[in-house]
């Protein structure tokens, strides 16, 4: 369990330490990216906000608590293979400096078009209006204070453009357990309900899109029942089909 953020950010350093610095992720969707799952976890990302990989030639996109490839890796090596390259991208987290150290296992890298920034999404060292898109990827929930993260995002976003946000919702038949979940889910600090998200957004937005919600096992397949039971271990076997049982993940398009 997470007492606090600095608790809650300890917790998700060693998760990525496991399968980036040791290689002990403990089934195949916890492993280290290859540069082809890095262009299809970005593919299939953008794609649930309704955006095609192509849209971003020449705009400037934040990627907001991208972790150790967030989609910006993905979508420079895609862009590098068909000449649509955005114009600048920024990844923004607040474990950077850690996520640096795996850079030996393809994680995410400084270059050209790519941009590492070590900071909180609740305080975002750019420009009013300096991005066509800004996304947010399962990384609401993680943060201390989510309001101040999604003001930052609408700061930082052009008019016209598009700040995409992706977290995990409680299923409405458990609602009744968000106040415990802290308990047994050690890395997110919030857990929302849909219209709480919904909510919190529609203050800072003209216009707010659901566009898709998907099961927690159509990205991790190992949280079926059926991989709780091949599992070698079979209590995070279990929390994981729980999570499965409990959990959606959310796609809204807030635009600006």
């Amino acid at each position: 369990m997470a007492w606090s953020w600095q608790d809650a950010q300890a917790k998700e350093k060693a998760f990525y330490d496991r399968i980036y610095r040791y290689n002990a992720g403990d089934t195949p969707s916890y492993r280290p990216f290859t540069p082809e799952r890095c262009i299809a976890f970005a593919g299939s990302t953008v794609e649930r906000f309704g955006c095609q990989m192509t849209d971003f030639a020449g705009k400037v996109l934040a990627d907001i608590g991208c972790g150790p490839h967030g989609i910006i890796s993905g979508l420079e090596l895609f862009a590098a293979r068909n000449g649509s390259m955005p114009q600048r991208m920024y990844g923004i987290d607040p474990l950077m400096e850690a996520y640096k150290t795996y850079e030996e296992h393809g994680v995410l890298r400084e270059s050209a078009v790519i941009r590492l920034i070590t900071a909180r999404g609740e305080d975002v060292p750019l420009p009013d209006a300096s991005c066509d898109f800004v996304f947010c990827t399962n990384a609401l929930d993680h943060v201390e204070k989510p309001e101040p993260v999604v003001r930052e995002a609408r700061r930082i976003c052009k008019a016209g453009g598009a700040v995409c946000i992706s977290l995990h919702v409680v299923n409405p038949l458990w609602s009744w357990s968000r106040p415990v979940l802290f308990l047994v889910d050690k890395n997110h600090l919030h857990h929302f309900r849909t219209r709480t998200i919904l909510d919190l957004v529609r203050g800072y937005f003209r216009r707010v899109t659901v566009c898709r919600r998907v099961s927690v096992a159509q990205d991790h397949p190992e949280f079926t029942f059926r991989g709780m039971l091949a599992s070698g271990h079979k209590l995070h076997g279990a929390k994981r089909w729980i999570s499965n049982v409990m959990l959606s993940s959310l796609y809204i398009r807030c635009d600006t």
